[in-house]
């Protein structure tokens, strides 16, 4: 089957003893349907004593061991059911992953999640730009079907691309590279200049860690930390790499299926890839004024590991996301909440 995809798709290899198989914990493990049956033919109650079926949601899940482990992964970091049994004994979501994949008609459309550390560093870190390329696959047998999100899948990829071609574009910051990608999809008939409210800015920043973390702050500490990173913020986001940033931007529009994943409303959709993007940007600022001169390249992965997995894995991270991009529906207003392009 036809797919679009990153170049860099094509290099990778999973192996767990190169990232103590962080995919294999603390994570809920779903097993479709079909893996489950061949599981169940198997006829080895060690196996299915670890898979419990959740009534209210009607799936089939791993049972982790106290420690958060999956208990199907040995002391090589290796899948036992995938050596003892062989890859099609695997779970769909972990045999594919960490493969995203969309279905559009009769197009795939595949990259790679930066919750993966293997990917993130090496899609991060890379000087050069993210390039795509059109190849035949195979189906994976996880997969979104999208078809019915969009209606003309020429006109979607060529959005895609021109978006993608604007956030690379090196000439300009970021900010004024997002300002683009926003112009492109909202397309606004009354623009005015704007200038950026950094305090409102820090607000909405703030209340969407509250939420993402449920850390219920106090006025005062939402006070302490709207303070310091007011104080610091131009000098700090001046230092944070374009080229990683410019990398996560491209790789997370295209993971996440943007402009098209909120159902046909590609002005929120948009909005939400902003909202998103800048609460990342806000983790890395406060991480790097928290640490320093002492701030490394590792710490700035694992911040963007950290926000990615509650962005990915909990629901509360998203929602903050999108209840803030709804609040800024008129075009000026988001535009003054959230560039600094003065």
């Amino acid at each position: 089957m036809k797919c679009w995809r990153p170049t860099y798709v094509k290099d990778f290899r999973c192996d767990g003893r190169k990232c103590s198989s962080r995919c294999c914990r603390n994570w809920r493990v779903v097993i479709d349907r079909d893996t489950y049956k061949k599981l169940a033919a198997l006829d080895n109650q060690a196996v299915l004593d670890r898979i419990r079926f959740v009534e209210e949601e009607k799936i089939f899940v791993v049972e982790l061991m106290p420690n958060g482990d999956c208990p199907f992964l040995d002391g090589d970091l290796l899948c036992v059911l995938q050596k003892n049994f062989g890859a099609d004994h695997l779970a769909a979501i972990c045999h594919d992953y960490p493969r995203v994949t969309y279905k559009i008609d009769n197009l795939l459309e595949q990259s790679l999640t930066l919750t993966c550390p293997i990917v993130a560093r090496s899609v991060l870190l890379s000087e050069e730009p993210i390039t795509f390329e059109t190849v035949e696959i195979e189906p994976p047998r996880f997969m979104f079907d999208w078809s019915d999100r969009i209606d003309d899948v020429d006109e979607a990829i060529e959005l895609q691309r021109r978006a993608i071609a604007l956030l690379q574009d090196r000439a300009l910051p970021i900010d004024r590279r997002l300002q683009n990608l926003y112009r492109l999809i909202d397309e606004p008939t009354v623009e005015r200049k704007n200038f950026f409210e950094v305090e409102r800015h820090a607000d909405i920043m703030i209340d969407i860690f509250d939420r993402m973390y449920a850390a219920e702050m106090s006025a005062d500490k939402k006070s302490q930390i709207k303070k310091i990173y007011l104080g610091l913020r131009a000098e700090i986001t001046s230092m944070l790499p374009d080229v990683v940033l410019e990398n996560y931007l491209v790789n997370e529009f295209f993971m996440r299926c943007y402009p098209f994943s909120r159902n046909g409303d590609r002005r929120l959709a948009c909005r939400m890839f902003i909202v998103g993007f800048k609460a990342m940007e806000f983790a890395l600022t406060l991480a790097a004024i928290s640490k320093g001169n002492r701030f490394t390249v590792d710490d700035l992965l694992s911040t963007i590991d950290a926000v990615n997995e509650r962005l990915d894995h909990n629901r509360d991270g998203m929602r903050a996301v999108r209840d803030s991009a709804r609040s800024l529906a008129d075009w000026n207003e988001f535009v003054a909440a959230m560039f600094d392009t003065d």
